[in-house]
């Protein structure tokens, strides 16, 4: 008489929070892969690629418009458009974070709500559950906070642009 092995449901919880570490591991990785830069040589001078060259002058009420509705789904645009390429950097790779801290939060509940169906403990739930708030507070104010300053400051670099600083 043959036996059959029944997978649980749980194992495929274990094996999605298993692929979701290496997702998040390899994201980290590659944000942090973000920084680099290429230089080209133009008429005698290093330039970085895709610096602005001023030519005209920019609105701050683009730049204001571009870091509210684009710029909710991909912070830094206002700062982008004003010039700002390294605070606008700055600001993609805090987006990145939030959303990871963010993920990292959902996956702890999801790992508490399975600890609290297998009956494991309340202790290790309520750990669990107090690490996925954590995060999550952690993730929502570091992208609101992120979104907010591209809103705010993004006029006054697009106003130092056009004065020439």
């Amino acid at each position: 008489m043959m036996m059959e092995k029944r997978l649980e449901w749980r194992h495929f919880y274990i094996l999605e929070f298993r692929g979701f570490c290496w997702v998040l591991i390899f994201s980290l990785v590659l944000s942090g892969c973000v920084q680099n830069r290429v230089y080209i040589y133009q008429r005698g001078e290093q330039r970085i690629v895709g610096e602005d060259i001023p030519s005209s002058k920019k609105s701050p009420f683009w730049a204001v418009m571009l870091s509210i509705f684009p710029g909710f789904l991909w912070h830094g645009l206002g700062h982008r458009y004003g010039g700002d390429r390294e605070r606008a950097l700055l600001l993609e790779q805090l987006e990145v974070y939030s959303l990871g801290s963010a993920s990292f939060a959902a996956g702890l509940y999801f790992v508490g709500k399975e600890t609290k169906v297998l009956g494991k403990g309340e202790r290790q739930e309520l750990f669990f559950y107090a690490g996925a708030v954590f995060f999550g507070v952690l993730g929502i104010l570091i992208f609101l906070g992120t979104w907010f300053y591209d809103i705010l400051y993004a006029p006054k670099v697009v106003q130092g642009y056009n004065a020439g600083e």
